[in-house]
């Protein structure tokens, strides 16, 4: 798994977005080949639910990278001006 070691960001949230697309892809592809392998189906015979699945875990997996590039998951830095207006023990 990807742990935010791994990432050159190494930010939890990216992190946490890619071990649960990571996770859910093995999870629809072991039912796929459960089918194929236990059950001696056909790839058009296995449910079509796990095709989606994996296709949509996948999608969001590079989705998550494209939006990686756009700073989606960059920390947020404050200056100190914006740390002033936020001071309430004044």
């Amino acid at each position: 798994m990807i742990t935010t070691k791994a990432l050159p960001e190494r930010h939890a949230c990216r992190a946490l977005w890619f071990n649960a697309s990571t996770i859910t892809s093995i999870w629809f592809l072991f039912w796929i080949l459960y089918d194929i392998f236990a059950w001696n189906k056909a790839l058009t015979q296995a449910r079509p639910l796990n095709y989606f699945g994996l296709i949509i875990s996948i999608t969001i997996l590079i989705l998550g990278k494209q939006l990686g590039k756009f700073g989606l998951f960059k920390k947020q830095n404050f200056t100190k001006k914006a740390n002033k207006k936020l001071d309430f023990n004044k």
